[in-house]
């Protein structure tokens, strides 16, 4: 047998260097690659899992936005839901598509959250959860809550590994909010929390979970925040200018680390987008970070008359984490922005509806449990 040549000897030298082993993991593009490399050898598995590795690979490699749920309504019709693929996605994330089962059964009448590769899923009176990326699991039927009247919403914790999960109950006389830890045990081994909202708040979207607090927003000037641990509310006034009615419109989105959460405004074409760092009561101040023209952003895209119509105007439909991107509506046709690079692109277009559509977007998150290992 020929002796190894001096480049095998040099390629065996750094990759049984752990340091720089990390490093060129860590290079990987997709986490698709990530757990392909993982798959080589227990020493390549060990460095992968570690969880100080993985929260530095998640920071140089966001989750990749798949495509999103979206649901639309007609006059007198609503459709039923379907998954649409991000158009002209890199072969590795197309594959991950190709290998899970992302259409929903007919059955299923509404998305009530979509975080980190679950769904809460409603139908026949009933909140399911489900992971399209691994379809042999099933659903999974959620415990009935303690607490009667009409479930509006599931919401699924904000953060991997939290086992916190907020529904929002209202009936005719009042609205509550019903904090479930571990939201999969059984009833008897779940500790559940009970909030009243108060009464202006009957009508009312749950915005944004995320550290430790949940935000909600409504037509009342502020947002109302409730902190998990505590339990306490607080309030937050809207920046300046910024309201929620026919012609303008907002979302909200979580920062990274706890740092507060994001405000995405919509009005007159325009895009604005706010940071607010929470403190402990809710204190704290809005900073705007960023302006968009539509019309310029669009390019080609945008069409003339739009600006000479009053009732066109740009309906926010959903926020990535860190105010990422945004995915946004006029009339019928639904476009992506990538907020940093401005780089826009038409996602979705339904002629038979003008109405905002229900749109949920699908994030790829590394789960090494969702990708066979």
């Amino acid at each position: 047998m020929p002796p190894p040549s001096a480049s095998t000897n040099a390629t065996a030298t750094v990759l049984a260097d752990d340091e720089l082993l990390r490093k060129i993991l860590l290079g990987v593009e997709f986490p698709t690659c990530l757990v392909r490399a993982a798959a080589v050898s227990k020493r390549w598995l060990r460095h992968a899992s570690d969880p100080a590795f993985l929260r530095r690979f998640r920071d140089l490699h966001p989750p990749r936005l798949l495509g999103f749920y979206v649901k639309t309504e007609s006059r007198g019709s609503q459709q039923r839901l379907r998954f649409v693929p991000r158009p002209q996605l890199p072969g590795e994330l197309a594959a991950v598509i190709g290998r899970g089962r992302f259409d929903l059964a007919d059955d299923i009448k509404a998305l009530s959250d979509c975080r980190n590769g679950d769904l809460i899923v409603f139908a026949r009176r009933n909140f399911s959860l489900y992971n399209p990326l691994r379809p042999e699991r099933g659903t999974t039927a959620l415990p009935p809550l303690p607490v009667p009247g009409a479930v509006a919403r599931q919401m699924l914790p904000a953060d991997a590994g939290d086992r916190t999960t907020v529904s929002f109950v209202r009936d005719d006389q009042r609205s509550l909010v019903l904090l479930s830890e571990d939201a999969q045990q059984p009833e008897a081994a779940r500790a559940t929390h009970l909030i009243e909202l108060p009464q202006e708040w009957r009508i009312c979207s749950v915005g944004l979970l995320a550290g430790g607090k949940l935000y909600m927003i409504g037509t009342v000037g502020y947002i109302l925040g409730i902190d998990l641990a505590s339990r306490s509310t607080f309030q937050i006034k809207l920046p300046r200018g910024v309201k929620f009615n026919a012609d303008e419109n907002f979302d909200l989105s979580r920062a990274d680390g706890g740092a507060g959460f994001y405000l995405v405004h919509a009005k007159n074409f325009q895009i604005r987008v706010w940071h607010h760092r929470t403190g402990c009561s809710g204190t704290g101040k809005w900073k705007l970070v960023d302006e968009i023209c539509v019309g310029q952003a669009l390019g080609d895209l945008f069409e003339p008359y739009w600006c000479l119509m009053k009732d066109v105007i740009v309906y926010i439909c959903a926020v990535g984490d860190n105010a990422d991107f945004v995915i946004f509506q006029i009339r019928h046709q639904v476009f992506h922005l990538h907020v940093k690079s401005r780089a826009v692109e038409k996602v979705f277009e339904s002629e038979g509806s003008q109405y905002p559509f229900d749109v949920r977007p699908f994030m790829m998150l590394l789960k090494f449990e969702d990708m066979g290992m």
